[in-house]
């Protein structure tokens, strides 16, 4: 059995890392949606660390992320297939017009 249904993503500047792998993957699926705003840009998994010498122990990324044609989408972010912004003040009236127009999208 194949899921046949319209899948809708929902993004937003503050969407990253895993939300971005998650966005790219989606994105190869004919029947997903990104519905909202470009994602943050903060791709690269943490696989390496160092320890200053006052004892401090960070951790950076050592990868490159690209998407399936090459390109990389760090500091860029995922664009969405349908580009909606919520304002502050939409936010501060309790109205979220991605997830309202999404819902719009998903409805028969």
């Amino acid at each position: 059995m194949r899921f046949t249904k319209k899948i809708a993503l929902l993004s937003n500047r503050w969407s990253g890392s895993g939300a971005e792998y998650t966005a790219q993957l989606f994105k190869n699926l004919s029947y997903s949606t990104q519905i909202g705003d470009t994602t943050y840009g903060a791709f690269g998994e943490i696989t390496m660390n160092a320890q200053l010498p006052n004892g401090c122990i960070y951790w950076f990324p050592c990868t490159l992320t690209t998407t399936p044609d090459g390109k990389c989408p760090e500091g860029i972010g995922i664009i969405p297939d349908i580009l909606i912004e919520n304002t502050k003040a939409d936010i501060a009236a309790g109205n979220d017009r991605v997830l309202q127009y999404a819902i719009g999208y998903l409805s028969p």
